[in-house]
């Protein structure tokens, strides 16, 4: 309880939040004393006051929400008469550590770390299920993030997706909404000059597990998964990202080209399209200026080859470019 003069003082409304009050325990069978701001003091979880020696002995928390049932059960049993810590299991990782008896609350966690991975794992758990369920969706989200997308680290526990889709290409925005929306990815869409940018948020474990880096993709150093560069939609996103299809008019040829200027990049498209019996030809050309990169341009200029793709996919390509 408060002294009378501050009381006082309380009821008057001429005391200040810095101004020191003395406080006497509750409990009637303890006469100890301490003071305090009465900033603080206003702001108390605790509708009575006890001194910390009396909270230790009740079992009574100061922190919002109480103690956990198995300190509460300890209390009660009377085991933590004698000690200040007792044993505590990691909610994360299972680790058992010592921890003071006025630090545990509902969620323990031996570190920030597993903090972070528990919280990252409540947001965004859902995602691994729903991953594992659609290969499809998953290979054409990777091949459309090494073509226009890019990737940044904004926390201990996400990266930041966003992908670049040029306006005059309204079909190749549909489909990604779709694959977003089957991926049960919640996106923010926003358009700047002649683009819309949709971008995204992924878990760092999930973003590892498709093999994602982040920053500069030059600088990349990952081994993408064999099941997602043997999927043919790897190289349909791709190519409806930096790649385009084009339909000669008058002799009625057709050719789907792939350009990049990440030679990694280039290594996989090709293996993928290796692995799914596609012939093609690849190209390099040398760039005369000394701080340009050299292009790589990969053709499937064969009719079988082609039409073999058409085939096997269910993610449809970007729609063909008719030259004359």
């Amino acid at each position: 309880m408060i002294d009378d003069i501050s009381a006082a003082l309380i009821a008057f409304n001429k005391i200040r939040y810095r101004d020191r009050i003395v406080i006497t325990c509750d409990n009637v069978t303890c006469d100890k004393t301490w003071t305090t701001t009465w900033g603080v003091y206003k702001n108390k979880k605790l509708d009575l006051d006890y001194c910390r020696g009396c909270k230790n002995r009740l079992g009574i928390s100061g922190v919002k929400g109480g103690h956990s049932p198995d300190v509460r059960e300890a209390w009660a049993n009377g085991g933590i008469k004698k000690v200040r810590s007792i044993d505590q299991s990691c909610d994360w990782c299972q680790k058992i550590f010592k921890r003071n008896i006025n630090q545990i609350k509902e969620r323990v966690f031996c570190s920030t770390t597993c903090r972070h991975l528990s919280d990252a794992h409540n947001r965004y758990g859902h995602l691994d299920s729903i991953f594992s369920k659609k290969p499809d969706e998953v290979a054409y989200l990777v091949g459309l993030i090494l073509g226009d997308g890019h990737v940044k680290k904004t926390s201990k526990e996400a990266v930041n997706i966003s992908i670049s889709f040029d306006l005059n290409h309204l079909d190749l925005i549909k489909i990604a909404e779709e694959i977003f929306s089957d991926l049960h990815l919640n996106c923010s869409t926003y358009s700047r000059n002649n683009f819309v940018i949709i971008s995204f948020h992924l878990p760092i474990l999930l973003s590892n597990k498709i093999s994602l880096g982040s920053g500069n993709k030059i600088n990349w150093l990952i081994n993408i998964n064999d099941s997602i560069v043997s999927n043919i939609h790897f190289a349909v996103g791709l190519i409806n990202s930096d790649g385009y299809r084009i339909k000669r008019y008058k002799y009625s040829g057709r050719r789907i080209q792939f350009t990049n200027t990440v030679k990694w990049i280039i290594d996989y498209y090709t293996e993928c399209l290796r692995k799914n019996n596609i012939q093609y030809s690849l190209n390099k050309t040398l760039q005369k200026h000394k701080n340009w990169r050299d292009r790589f341009d990969v053709h499937i200029s064969k009719k079988k080859d082609i039409e073999l793709i058409e085939k096997n996919i269910k993610i449809p390509l970007r729609k063909e470019a008719i030259v004359k």
